[in-house]
């Protein structure tokens, strides 16, 4: 669950088996809840119910984590130098990133690049399902006019330094 948050964009194939883990376990601990609590009540219980706290404090912890966008930070901070050389690459040579062909910058596949004003833009190769996603260096923050018919209503998370991660409908 965790690697599929950590992508700008929420990694799509790899998160629904975790859906389905996930929801698989809270049946599970639905169904042990109930049968503890019934032999409870017979008193041929074994056990004590605070082992029945562990599944939804991991389950409160795994969701102040992806609410805190903590995976995708953690990764984008092992990844930041790649992209910062990258920036310099395409701004001291602008012409050659008009023909980039996919590859990585440190963790993430980029497929491709757009220079924007005084910032660059990079598309991640995983997406947001269905729309774009990837990261942007934009010295004076995002502008509305960056949004166009093939990059529409552009959701921004900052990242720190001038660093941001996006998503777009295309």
């Amino acid at each position: 669950m965790l690697w599929a948050f950590s992508f700008p964009g929420i990694h799509f194939l790899a998160v629904v088996p975790c859906i389905w883990v996930v929801g698989i376990a809270a049946v599970t601990w639905l169904v042990r809840g109930v049968t503890y609590l019934r032999s409870r009540r017979r008193a041929a219980h074994s056990g004590t119910a605070l082992l029945f706290a562990i599944a939804p404090a991991g389950a409160l912890v795994l969701a102040l984590v992806l609410h805190a966008n903590f995976p995708l930070r953690a990764r984008w901070q092992s990844s930041k130098s790649d992209f910062q050389n990258a920036v310099e690459e395409v701004r001291a040579e602008p012409a050659n990133w008009a023909s980039w062909k996919p590859r990585r910058i440190g963790t993430y596949t980029i497929t491709s690049v757009r220079i924007v004003d005084e910032g660059v833009i990079f598309y991640d190769e995983v997406g947001a399902l269905s729309d774009d996603a990837g990261f942007a260096y934009l010295p004076h923050g995002p502008s509305t006019k960056m949004a166009n018919a093939s990059f529409e209503n552009p959701q921004w998370l900052a990242l720190g330094d001038h660093w941001y991660a996006w998503t777009a409908s295309w």
